[in-house]
């Protein structure tokens, strides 16, 4: 029989079980009833999600079944599963699931759990509607488990599961109790502090698992603890700088974060079997110092171990950032004398205490000794997910005294003080701005909460400021990129020239700096597809080692951007678009006979020649050339500085026009010269969809005046890459 890696945890609304190392014929099913349970099956794991409160049966298929029942217990859900059972009614030293049987047996003739609590315990029999335990053929020995009265801790249990890799070593379960003085919760926060002013603020009920997580310790979303110890090798760019991890270990433990050293036989004394993930470092940005990483997505693509990350659901974990977008509305909305300050917060994630429960899954190992960590960690995937969380009760509790606006981009904060006294006449001579806060006012908020700003990254309020890694200007309403930051990827790029070869990590380094710098310079979006493209041509490379030429395509976006960052200015002017104008415009094509448009209430056409249909032009390329032939009568006819609703019936041209970018690249082309039409000239686009029957440019794109509407009057030469496609007809079909 197959050992099962199996475990069960509880959320905030819904209570989840996973099966691991199933031998599934169906290689992905997800199956939805109603709002009572969801199943997700894969080709070796099962996962099923249940709102709080559902009573459900699992069976898996001959010849041992395994079942699951969920109930209420003392008005909280309680979930009992093979070899697993968690109560909520007191402190579980210890989870003794001691009587194994050694032949299979039915649910009905299964022995009884006993749990054994702090002066107190319960059988099996007197829980109601427990589950009774399916026997398996093998032994399998309980695993040490702490849980806290009224938490809603992981529910944990480790299978018996051969895992062969690197340096794994397996020990034998502990049968003592998990040491909570070595499991301690570590934070500055200030729980009682965030329950008092939430209640105050009226935010408690939205964020009450915030002062709870603080007291007890954060879900990291690893619900199952270790069947034996694990310890793979650290990665290379830690054993290259010792010293450096040293220092980063002493400073952890001098701040209470770390407990150890143990040795490896002395730690699973006093916590069980336990895990380590490879420690690895990163250089901090601008800075000679490194940021120790541990890779929590190690092992990769091992179907016997799996990795602390490939536990965690993110979607779990959402919280609200400050996008890009949210600060160019503040920005373009902020009147005169607006300034803005950014805070940083010191070490954010490592504030944040993770429940004793999963402590052993994040556990240090350097030279032969162990290290217990107490706080998210840089590399789990739920570290950020959890400061986010706790950062949202932060941004709510500023928005309910008066602070803002104000995002936070994770540990990055970003506040405006805008006046509270504009003149009622727009006249801002000799004005004398009242804001409603400072500095001191966010500050003596954030301190009895012990929210650990760090005040030598803080910049005061001003009118120019940094954020998310550009430069904002409040007076002139602009964004660009840094002037370090232009040398350093300009630096970047110099070697993409033509006969250089590169990896796959290279272009995929490349392709992210500059999908970044095209925040701030949005005409490049449509110099990013080629790019993109050959970074996909690697999935099918063997080794991560092969070097790839660039075509001619990339390495003349590549110059396109070497261009733009070699500009003085390398960013755009922040503008709100005019509102939309009455004026009509739509546009189609045909590939049957050509290009029609409609305008003001004139329309024109013009006729594919024999050959357009080649090298990538089809459909989308003619809607799009619709597009700017449509921009170019608008600016023929005289219009700028407007806002212009176009109706097209092509869904990609739609989803194209409103992304920036298009993977065809030779709609890419198109849309570059449509971009420089709409900065040169001032007009801004919007698209809409309708269906072709609706669509009024539809008569034209096939030769056929539209009715009671005339033809445009107004010529304009066809753009000279378009010569050779299409011709302008003096006469359409009658």
């Amino acid at each position: 029989m197959p050992s099962y890696g199996l475990y069960g945890y509880l959320t905030t609304s819904k209570f989840v079980i996973v099966l691991r190392n199933l031998a599934l014929t169906r290689r992905s099913t997800t199956l939805t009833f109603g709002m009572t349970w969801k199943l997700v099956i894969s080709k070796s794991r099962l996962r099923i999600a249940f709102r709080k409160g559902s009573i459900f049966t699992l069976t898996h298929p001959a010849p041992h079944p395994l079942h699951l029942v969920t109930t209420h217990f003392e008005d909280r859900t309680t979930a009992f599963l093979t070899d697993l059972t968690h109560s909520t009614a007191s402190v579980l030293r210890r989870v003794d699931v001691s009587s194994v049987a050694t032949e299979p047996t039915s649910p009905g003739t299964a022995s009884p759990l006993h749990l054994q609590t702090d002066g107190r315990s319960f059988s099996q029999n007197h829980l109601a509607q427990n589950l009774v335990v399916t026997r398996t053929e093998k032994p399998i020995a309980s695993v040490g488990m702490d849980f806290r009265a009224g938490v809603p801790s992981a529910l944990a249990a480790g299978a018996n599961m051969h895992a062969p890799s690197v340096e794994i070593r397996t020990t034998i379960p502990n049968h003592a109790p998990l040491s909570t003085d070595f499991l301690p919760i570590v934070t500055p926060f200030i729980p009682d502090a965030w329950e008092s002013i939430l209640r105050d603020a009226n935010l408690f009920t939205e964020f009450s698992d915030v002062p709870y997580g603080l007291r007890h310790g954060f879900d990291m979303g690893v619900h199952s603890l270790p069947a034996s110890t694990y310890i793979p090798a650290n990665h290379s760019s830690a054993l290259n700088h010792p010293s450096a991890i040293l220092s980063y270990i002493r400073k952890e433990l001098s701040l209470g974060r770390y407990t150890g050293p143990f040795s490896q036989s002395r730690l699973e004394l006093l916590i069980g079997p336990f895990r380590t993930s490879p420690l690895g470092l990163t250089p901090k940005p601008g800075a000679d110092e490194f940021r120790l990483v541990q890779d929590f997505s190690y092992p990769r693509n091992d179907p016997h171990r799996f990795s602390v990350n490939s536990e965690i659901d993110t979607d779990d974990f959402r919280c609200d950032w400050g996008t890009f977008q949210d600060v160019v509305a503040i920005v373009i909305d902020a009147p005169p004398y607006s300034l803005a300050a950014t805070l940083d917060v010191d070490a954010a994630f490592r504030r944040c205490p993770i429940s004793p429960s999963q402590q052993p899954n994040f556990v240090i190992g350097w030279n032969g000794l162990f290290y217990i960590d107490h706080n998210a960690p840089f590399g789990a995937a739920s570290s950020g997910g959890v400061f986010g969380r706790v950062a949202d009760a932060m941004m709510a509790i500023l928005r309910a005294f008066g602070i803002g606006p104000a995002k936070n981009w994770v540990d990055d904060f970003l506040f405006f003080l805008l006046p509270t006294n504009p003149p009622s006449d727009g006249n801002y001579d000799n004005f004398k701005p009242i804001y409603p806060y400072d500095l001191n006012t966010i500050y003596a908020l954030a301190a009895p909460l012990g929210w650990p700003w760090k005040e030598s990254k803080t910049r005061p309020f001003a009118p120019r400021f940094k954020y998310l890694g550009f430069i904002w200007d409040l007076i002139r309403k602009t964004v660009e990129i840094p002037e370090d930051k232009k040398s350093r990827y300009l630096t970047k790029i110099t070697p993409w020239i033509e006969g250089a070869k590169f990896t796959r990590r290279d272009t995929e380094s490349i392709l992210g700096t500059l999908v970044h710098c095209s925040l701030a310079i949005p005409d490049g979006r449509s110099h990013l597809p080629s790019l993109a493209r050959f970074a996909a041509s690697f999935q099918s490379a063997r080794s991560v080692f092969i070097h790839k030429t660039p075509n001619s395509s990339v390495l003349s976006d590549i110059s396109w951007w070497r261009s733009q960052l070699s500009l003085p200015f390398a960013g755009f002017y922040l503008k709100k678009p005019p509102p939309l104008s009455p004026v009509s415009f739509w546009v189609d094509a045909s590939t049957s006979w050509g290009i029609g448009v409609i305008f003001n209430d004139f329309w024109d056409a013009w006729k594919f020649r024999s050959n357009w249909n080649s090298n990538g032009r089809n459909i989308g390329w003619a809607e799009f050339v619709a597009i700017e032939l449509g921009i170019l009568l608008a600016v023929s006819h005289g219009f700028s500085n407007i806002h212009f609703l176009i109706r097209s019936d092509n869904q990609g041209v739609i989803h194209a026009i409103q992304g920036g970018r298009s993977r065809s690249p030779e709609q890419n082309i198109v849309l570059q010269r449509i971009n420089y039409l709409l900065s040169t000239n001032s007009i801004w686009i919007s698209s809409l969809y309708v269906p072709s029957s609706s669509n009024l440019a539809d008569r034209p794109s096939r030769g056929l005046p539209p009715l009671d509407l005339p033809r445009s009057s107004t010529t304009f030469p066809l753009p000279s890459a378009l010569v050779p496609f299409l011709t302008l007809p003096s006469i359409l079909i009658p």
